[in-house]
């Protein structure tokens, strides 16, 4: 079962796993319709309706306590948008995967500069916090680290489409956590961000597998996609 809170133009819906609040805007257009809709059923709620009043019942201690930090907050129905992209002023049209995937396949061109540069810039800008991480946990490898030229195959590899759950990933985004934004998935978590280390994914699957090994995780998640379809 999926619980879903429509606002006017925003999708929010949750799930447990770890119980995490996945916040989607719908980036084609702001009319107030929802596209691109998933439903979620590993989902451990109960509802209980009437015509009066909603009840949902919470099972376990630690999904409780999730949603109540949740609920607590001011702003739980709204979006938190990222401070550098209200500078951006982009046109809608930049969000979509497809444009950010002809911006990859023109990244060494001179079309379309300034999103070019900025595609360039967020892809450098994780790069250096990934760079960050490896020097805070002593696994920094300045010979074999992935360089950018390196990410950039990589992403236009991968066709901007997660490794493991296949759907659409995003290099320029709005939303602050975007869960799914592109990420350096490690597959070995004792070495650093290297070349041979690393695979393109989105946030979600990337914090959801941990220390579950790269094969194992593919395979849950493949058999997901199979249940689903």
């Amino acid at each position: 079962m999926c619980i879903y809170i429509y606002k006017e133009i925003n999708l929010y819906y949750f799930y447990t796993n770890n119980i995490n609040w996945i916040m989607e805007e719908n980036r084609n257009q702001y009319n107030g319709h929802l596209k691109n809709s998933e439903e979620v059923t590993d989902i451990s709620l109960h509802e209980s309706l009437s015509e009066t009043k909603k009840s949902i019942n919470i099972v376990g201690v630690g999904n409780r306590y999730q949603i109540k930090k949740l609920t607590n907050r001011d702003d739980i129905n709204k979006i938190k948008l990222r401070k550098e992209s209200r500078k951006w002023q982009l046109p809608q049209e930049v969000y979509d995967r497809k444009y950010q995937l002809e911006l990859l396949d023109n990244i060494h061109t001179s079309q379309d500069k300034y999103n070019i540069k900025l595609m360039k810039q967020q892809i450098e800008k994780k790069l250096n916090n990934y760079k960050q991480q490896d020097i805070t946990k002593d696994i920094y490898d300045s010979n074999n680290i992935i360089t950018l030229e390196e990410t950039v195959s990589k992403l236009q590899e991968s066709h901007l489409l997660c490794y493991y759950c296949n759907k659409e990933m995003f290099i320029i985004y709005e939303i602050v956590r975007e869960s799914m934004q592109w990420t350096l998935d490690r597959i070995d978590n004792s070495l650093g961000h290297n070349k041979n280390n690393v695979i393109i994914s989105c946030l979600h699957c990337n914090l959801k597998r941990r220390k579950q090994s790269k094969d194992a995780f593919l395979f849950t998640k493949q058999l997901q996609i199979v249940k689903k379809s």
